[in-house]
């Protein structure tokens, strides 16, 4: 563990009690809102892609859609989900970036995509595709990993410019929030929360900014349900359920969510590994 993962380590076991309410929120069960289940889009993918991981534009009525081993994506027109079929605008490869190793998360702003990798780089993809390419470049120094495995993480660009990540490490429940220090280059812990655990189940879990970075939506790849808090202030919030667990999901791989805006999520699930996922939405709101 070098001397920098050695400062994260130290810096987020003394966050905890500082936010310690937002971890036992999410270690108790939340009373269930009513909210519909998912329900299908009418999107026909590419024959040969595979996505496992959405990021969207909100506000702009856009969604990206990607493939986490082969780089490569697509872009969707949210208002043509439940109409035409034909919400695949373009299709794009990520280019510069195959030797930082397969994605793990992405999120959209206007300035361009953030993606995160399993090496730990955090990569961003500005403006929009040209002639099916979207350049990218890795920016600042790769996530501190502590010694340990990263099972997820996200990255996104605050409107002030600095970069916040959320990163889930492998045999550990806890998600540790980080921002990039302009001056020092170096990853800062500003909080950690403890993830909720089934019963019997280490199922892992997908992570998703909003395009401002303030709101953190955790998805689970073991029932679909979805929680969605406030990161970044000084009195964190309790989190809310945007989407309930889902009963009939036994068997069902969920892949990816991500917030749509004005209380809609968009998940990515497959009725059994391998097969191609579906988009479902829904709505809290």
């Amino acid at each position: 563990m070098n001397l920098n993962d050695q400062k994260v380590a130290a810096m987020a076991q003394r966050l905890i009690a500082r936010i310690g309410s937002v971890a036992e929120a999410l270690d108790t069960k939340l009373p269930l809102p009513r909210i519909p289940a998912p329900l299908r889009a009418n999107v026909a993918w590419p024959a040969d892609f595979q996505p496992s991981i959405l990021a969207s534009l909100a506000g702009e009525g856009r969604m990206a859609a990607l493939s986490s081993m082969e780089r490569k994506g697509a872009i969707l027109q949210v208002s043509e989900l439940d109409t035409s079929g034909k919400a695949v605008l373009s299709q794009f490869i990520l280019g510069g970036i195959d030797e930082l190793g397969s994605l793990l998360g992405a999120s959209w702003a206007a300035s361009g995509l953030i993606v995160t990798t399993t090496t730990g780089a955090v990569a961003e993809c500005p403006g929009l595709p040209k002639a099916g390419v979207w350049p990218c470049s890795q920016v600042g120094t790769s996530l501190p990993s502590g010694g340990s495995t990263i099972k997820s993480a996200v990255a996104v660009r605050l409107p002030e410019g600095r970069l916040r990540a959320a990163i889930n490490f492998e045999e550990e429940q806890g998600l540790l929030i980080l921002d990039l220090d302009l001056k020092s280059h170096s990853w800062i812990p500003s909080g950690e929360v403890q993830l909720p655990l089934s019963q019997g189940s280490s199922h892992s879990h997908h992570l998703s900014f909003d395009p401002k970075g303030d709101e953190l939506l955790v998805s689970s790849s073991h029932d679909g349900g979805a929680l969605k808090w406030r990161v970044g202030e000084s009195d964190a919030t309790e989190p809310v359920i945007v989407a309930t667990p889902q009963a009939a999901a036994f068997g069902r791989v969920w892949h990816a969510a991500c917030g749509l805006g004005g209380g809609q999520v968009a998940h990515l699930a497959s009725q059994a590994v391998g097969s191609k996922p579906e988009l479902l939405l829904s709505s809290s709101a």
